[in-house]
């Protein structure tokens, strides 16, 4: 459990693997790798959510503007 990773974590790694420790600390790592892409996914889907509002925004400005509607 000195290997960085939080008690319920390893302990939870432990029961699910057995007790052999080489295969518990492969399953953290990927467990760990795992959630770090998913983060990263969910990083670029809310950047893409982003960019597409912002360009509605600005066609949505650019079309009051050009047809002097406000």
């Amino acid at each position: 459990m000195g290997m960085g990773y939080k008690e319920n974590a390893a302990k939870r790694a432990l029961r699910m693997i057995g007790q052999d420790v080489r295969p518990q600390v492969h399953f953290l790592v990927e467990e760990q790798a795992w959630k770090i892409l998913r983060k990263q996914e969910n990083i670029q889907r809310q950047a893409e959510i982003l960019y597409s509002f912002i360009l509605c925004h600005r066609m949505f400005l650019s079309y009051f503007l050009i047809n002097d509607c406000c």
